[in-house]
């Protein structure tokens, strides 16, 4: 069984590549099912965009999975660390559908992009999610209601996931609002750049690149708030129309939630729902 956890937010490190918080783990045992182990969110996804760009990895490679939320159960096997490494895990073990390019070219620009989106567009997508605070309640909300926090407790949740999520822009406060918009002004347009080259970011069809801008982008549609920078993405016509494409093809709405049944979705204990298809 392929497991995969992801402890973001509760200080857990991964591998070499993880910072503090961003742990993300895959396990591979004897049986062929996947299990996505993962921060709660609007089930089956997660508030974790490293947990998304699995399920959106998973999804785009068409390989269905179980979830399950961090702390139900153990690892076991051999362990692959960070969502990265376990997209390249996943390539070489599933290669019908690949996301890695075989050409040098195209390997380099995914691999140039996925980086970037993974730090910088998280990190600013991160800032404008968090530093607002009707999104950062309704983020809190998820995780609370994910994890079973009982209802006396939503103000101390909150405080705990601002302070966590702090850790993926803190080093943007110091530049101050106005530059930290220009700045993810600037993500945008480089985005927009790469959509009007074709349908996908890199190539003829959807890579890990596009795993890891859409789970990035996906970090401004899940608390249901317009911020200014799901508006200032709206405004870009070629990488909006990117975004929607992407979310059809990964079985996610425009509002993001999952459209279709499959994957089962996470709780604290054992139960699960239905929930996205891979």
């Amino acid at each position: 069984m392929g497991v995969v956890r992801d402890a973001d937010g509760v200080g857990v490190a991964g591998g070499p590549r993880s910072l503090a918080g961003r742990g993300v783990r895959a396990y591979d045992a004897a049986m062929p099912e996947l299990t996505l182990v993962q921060f709660p969110g609007p089930a089956p996804l997660s508030v974790s965009p490293y947990c998304n760009k699995v399920h959106f990895t998973l999804r785009l490679k068409g390989l269905a999975y179980d979830v399950e939320s961090i702390g139900s159960r153990g690892p076991g096997g051999v362990v692959v660390e960070d969502s990265t490494e376990i997209g390249y895990w996943l390539d070489a073990r599933y290669p019908e559908v690949r996301l890695i390019p075989t050409d040098t070219a195209g390997a380099a620009r995914m691999n140039l992009l996925e980086d970037w989106a993974d730090e910088a567009l998280v990190a600013a997508c991160g800032y404008a999610r968090s530093t607002n605070p009707k999104a950062l309640r309704a983020l809190a909300e998820l995780v609370a209601r994910g994890l079973k926090v009982p209802g006396f407790l939503d103000g101390v949740t909150t405080q705990v996931f601002a302070s966590a999520a702090k850790k993926r822009y803190g080093h943007l406060l110091p530049l101050g609002d106005d530059v930290i918009r220009a700045q993810t002004e600037r993500h945008f347009d480089t985005l927009d750049a790469f959509a009007r080259e074709g349908a996908w970011l890199v190539g003829d069809e959807p890579t890990l690149a596009d795993a890891s801008v859409g789970a990035a982008l996906h970090m401004l549609l899940v608390m249901g708030v317009e911020t200014h920078a799901l508006t200032r993405l709206r405004s870009r016509e070629a990488l909006w129309a990117w975004f929607v494409r992407f979310l059809d093809r990964v079985n996610v709405s425009q509002e993001g939630t999952s459209t279709a049944a499959g994957a089962r979705a996470p709780s604290a204990g054992t139960e699960g729902t239905v929930g996205a298809a891979p």
